[in-house]
């Protein structure tokens, strides 16, 4: 690859990326969940990539992490895509470009409890230059792999870590909700 390629690809890379015009998590409400879901008691988390024009538009919506129904995966994108607004991201000259922008879209059935209890294991090598290998997800509750996670978690760890030497890396998320009596002393 020539110095030239490699200066026009570092240019085309967002200095700023695309920000949501509002907030995000409005542009899809308990309505919007799929009626079939709905009666079919279906939850799970969509996790998705939109491409984003210099505009602020999004281009393209793909699912990179399913919920377990294609109904609900179908309908995130569907609504990221109509609602979705975006101040455009930013090369490093300052002009707008396409660029990433990537989230998730929580479905829960309305009235369940907004903390169900989870508990994800992913397990990695890393090396020196931030390379990952041999990974492994597994949502350990509902006792299955989890193959989407693997990149995107592995993706967040090399952004804060690049050992001196080859490393393995577990990664345990749980979230366990208790709720307690409020103390009649402390500020509303």
């Amino acid at each position: 690859m020539s110095i030239v390629t490699i200066m026009l690809l570092a240019a085309a890379v967002a200095a700023q990326p695309p920000k949501p015009v509002g907030t995000a998590g409005a542009w899809i409400t308990p309505e919007d969940y799929p009626a079939d879901a709905l009666r079919e008691r279906r939850v799970g988390t969509t996790v998705f990539r939109l491409r984003i024009d210099a505009d602020g538009k999004p281009l393209h919506c793909e699912v990179i992490g399913s919920s377990g129904t294609a109904g609900l995966d179908e309908k995130a994108c569907a609504l990221v895509m109509e609602r979705g607004r975006f101040t455009p991201a930013r090369n490093g000259q300052g002009q707008p470009i396409e660029a990433d922008w990537e989230n998730k879209v929580h479905w829960q059935l309305p009235g369940a409890d907004p903390f169900p209890p989870s508990d994800d294991l992913v397990e990695f090598d890393l090396d020196s230059e931030g390379r990952v290998s041999n990974c492994s997800a597994l949502d350990v509750l509902a006792g299955r792999a989890m193959p989407d996670s693997c990149e995107r978690l592995a993706k967040d760890v090399r952004t804060m870590v690049r050992p001196e030497r080859p490393i393995h890396v577990r990664l345990r998320h749980s979230v366990e909700v208790e709720e307690l009596p409020l103390d009649p002393k402390a500020p509303n």
